[in-house]
């Protein structure tokens, strides 16, 4: 999965995208493959991967393994890796071999795989890190997402962020999911025919049919771009944006990533179940509500009360759709609502509940 974003300016115009896919360019040349039938493709993936946020799991060898396998018969000239533009070597078995102690390189010989290379994907929530070392399971390196170390959790989210690029107005962010790269089809496509084992001469051209039929087969049939296995589209948030680094005054920023909040719904007995970071500065927090329809404007109808600092509070705002922003406090004075798409702060729930304090907007900044 990787990170897409098109930035526009005030007339719509694409003027910049992060984590493009499209047709790959080596040198100023496209970058092609034929068929069985002889029929020419430019070859579609990710533009540049070096500054695109993509988040996989890459196997791979360690240098002491390849030791072993070079001495039980494995060719040191087995390819490891393919360049992705120009389909030659990169790494082979013996540059492994003769490489630093502890050395790992990536690669797609799955069966003959010891090593994770590098896992970034994303942990589910509370993924602990002492199971997860019992599974072999812990991201790579170990000190992404939070860095819990034994006993702690890992965090359930990615930060990531990005250069507004000058004159951008709006951007559209997509998370993008690919069941098949070009990176491995292009490893299976050229690894049997290159240097074959003796036992498995019978798949040599195994890998010039996945190839084939990866050119030519249709997730749309009317679409003669939908070919090579596009990428599918996870998800999509919108956003208006401004180059400006910050505007002071806001009570509970935070300058560290906090927990995303989470919110269970019993349709049975209208309860809302609550999990949540608190804010840095707080003593309390209370939870705004309102009718749905009304969400564009902020029209609140009540608040839930005295939720505490800890985290995770039940609220019942009975049935219905329903808008609701948790708010900070310190037992006197109200922090922010949070900002709205354009950097606006949200408005103040004057007069509404029983809890209702004056908002403060000068407070701490938590570092």
């Amino acid at each position: 999965m990787w990170i897409n974003v098109k930035w526009f300016d005030g007339g719509e115009a694409l003027i910049h995208e992060d984590g493009a896919y499209g047709e790959l360019t080596h040198e100023g040349s496209p970058v092609t493959v034929q068929d069985n039938a002889g029929t020419t493709w430019t070859v579609r993936s990710i533009i540049d991967k070096d500054s695109t946020k993509i988040y996989e799991a890459e196997p791979g060898m360690t240098k002491e393994w390849a030791e072993q396998l070079i001495g039980v018969g494995y060719p040191g000239d087995m390819v490891l890796t393919w360049d992705r533009y120009t389909n030659q070597p990169e790494h082979t078995l013996q540059e492994l071999a003769g490489s630093d102690p502890g050395e790992i390189f990536k690669t797609f010989h799955f069966v003959l795989n010891n090593a994770v290379y590098h896992d970034n994907r994303i942990p589910p929530y509370r993924m602990d890190y002492d199971e997860a070392q019992r599974r072999n399971a812990l991201p790579v390196p170990a000190d992404q997402y939070g860095n819990p170390g034994p006993g702690g959790f890992y965090d359930h989210f990615d930060v990531v962020p990005f250069d507004i690029p000058a004159g951008a107005v709006r951007a559209e962010a997509r998370l993008y999911y690919q069941a098949t790269s070009w990176e491995y089809i292009q490893f299976l496509w050229l690894q049997p025919t290159s240097n074959p084992l003796p036992a498995s001469t019978f798949l040599a051209n195994e890998g010039v049919n996945m190839m084939d039929a990866w050119l030519n087969a249709r997730v749309d049939e009317a679409d003669p771009n939908s070919t090579m296995a596009p990428p599918f589209e996870m998800g999509l948030a919108t956003a208006n944006v401004t180059a400006a680094t910050g505007v002071p005054g806001e009570a509970s920023h935070q300058d560290v990533p906090s927990d995303l909040m989470l919110a269970q719904y019993d349709d049975a007995t209208g309860q809302i179940d609550l999990t949540y970071t608190p804010a840095c500065d707080s003593t309390d927090h209370t939870v705004y509500y309102g009718d749905l329809s009304n969400v564009s404007s902020y029209t609140y109808a009540d608040a839930a009360c005295f939720l505490g600092n800890s985290g995770a509070a039940p609220f019942n705002p009975g049935s219905g759709s329903w808008f609701f922003i948790v708010v900070a406090n310190n037992g006197t004075d109200e922090g922010s609502y949070g900002k709205d798409t354009v950097t606006l702060e949200r408005p103040e729930a004057v007069g509404v509940g029983v809890c209702d304090m004056p908002q403060d907007l000068a407070g701490v900044t938590c570092e």
